[in-house]
């Protein structure tokens, strides 16, 4: 096999432009969005149109999950010699739709001069799209990896993976060396990511009639205290950490309770999203929690809590000198003249939990913009989009070449 050029692959990639904005498009017209963990949910069927170009280029993808709406998508493309795993990884599920459509609807796909647009656009149908082409288009040049390329798209991903990623470790499957995540990271190498943990909340009281004081205290007074301390306790835990470049959130998500509106509650359920940076853990952060709680029971009468965590994500700091950093920079510098910016946000990926279970060093890297995602017009730049499938390409050849 000839060396692969740097001219050769910018000439097919935008020879190809019309097919890889296409699949974006087709993809993006077939919704996905966010759901809770129930088994009805709709986030794989998309899954069909990234299946069908991956036959078109000659692999043979399986599909695996739950039920015929939840299938994950996995594709491997093994060369002629042995050799490491390189795992691309992206989620077929989105972000809930806006409330407003914008001028270009929710799932259109439209196709303007500039840009794709429709839910998912950003996050992240475009990665997914970008990562697909750069095996197939480097297939029909006649690159030989050395080693297996796995192309994996899974579902869940927004609700912790307990339906894809998790899923399908599980039962052995995303084991990889290195490989790249496609999920959002503003055009830049993500290579710290924080940790993230949801706490769910609850509080129970007797059932009683809102015409008369409640016989104790009902579960949304109960609720309103706790919120209360929690968010006192927020005001500590956003505040800048010395030498640390993550940034941490805490934040009400959900509040719901009651019945009627002349029943007092007799159940409420709250729950916190934390956005965690070391030396906090999701873990640390749930024994404060109890701390607090606990102390309002000791302030006040009946209340008894329940706390549930889901599986947490885990923070991931992918090393700058291994070998998939330094390919990406190399990669960014013979196209850009410079190596790739970093990114380090607070998002959480199934990559951290890869990274956790494999130990695959794996960076996020993708053309999505955080500021796009679920607003009207999501939307995603074409030049991008063209620009990242050459830019995968090339680090495939260094890392498999």
């Amino acid at each position: 096999m000839e060396m692969i050029t740097g001219d050769q692959i910018h000439e097919i990639v935008r020879s190809r432009k019309d097919d890889i904005l296409r699949c974006l498009s087709q993809a993006i017209q077939i919704p996905s969005e966010q759901t809770y963990n129930i088994d009805d949910a709709t986030d794989g069927r998309c899954g069909k149109v990234f299946t069908k170009w991956l036959r078109s280029f000659g692999f043979e993808p399986m599909v695996l999950g739950i039920n015929e709406d939840r299938l994950n998508v996995l594709c491997d493309w093994k060369g002629t010699q042995a050799g490491p795993t390189f795992l691309f990884n992206g989620h077929l599920d989105t972000h809930p739709r806006p409330p407003t459509e914008g001028e270009h609807g929710l799932f259109s796909g439209d196709i303007t001069d500039e840009y794709v647009y429709g839910v998912g656009a950003s996050n992240m149908k475009s990665g997914n799209t970008c990562a697909l082409f750069a095996m197939g288009l480097l297939k029909e040049m006649g690159f030989d990896p050395k080693g297996t390329i796995t192309y994996s798209l899974v579902v869940d991903e927004q609700n912790g993976g307990v339906k894809g990623a998790r899923w399908l470790m599980a039962r052995g499957y995303l084991k990889s060396d290195f490989g790249i995540s496609m999920d959002v990271s503003d055009k830049k190498l993500g290579v710290e990511i924080g940790a993230l943990g949801k706490y769910f909340i609850t509080y129970r009281s007797a059932p009683a009639p809102a015409h008369r004081p409640h016989p104790s205290t009902d579960a949304l007074l109960k609720s309103m205290r706790a919120v209360n301390a929690l968010l006192e306790y927020r005001e500590e835990f956003i505040k800048p950490i010395p030498g640390c470049n993550l940034k941490q959130n805490m934040s009400l998500t959900t509040f719901h309770g009651g019945h009627a509106a002349n029943t007092y509650a007799d159940r409420c359920t709250f729950t916190i999203d934390c956005r965690i940076a070391p030396p906090r853990t999701p873990e640390t952060v749930r024994q404060d929690f109890i701390a607090i709680l606990d102390g309002l029971k000791e302030r006040y009468d009946e209340m008894d809590y329940e706390l549930y965590m889901p599986i947490p994500k885990p923070a991931m700091l992918v090393p700058e000198d291994s070998p998939i950093v330094k390919a990406c920079d190399e990669a960014g510098m013979e196209m850009f003249g410079k190596p790739l910016g970093r990114s380090r946000h607070m998002g959480g990926q199934d990559a951290e939990r890869i990274h956790e279970k494999w130990g695959t060093i794996m960076p996020i890297l993708s053309p999505s913009m955080f500021e796009s995602i679920a607003q009207p017009d999501e939307r995603v730049s074409i030049e991008d989009m063209l620009s990242t499938t050459e830019l995968y390409m090339r680090i495939l050849i260094k890392m498999m070449g």
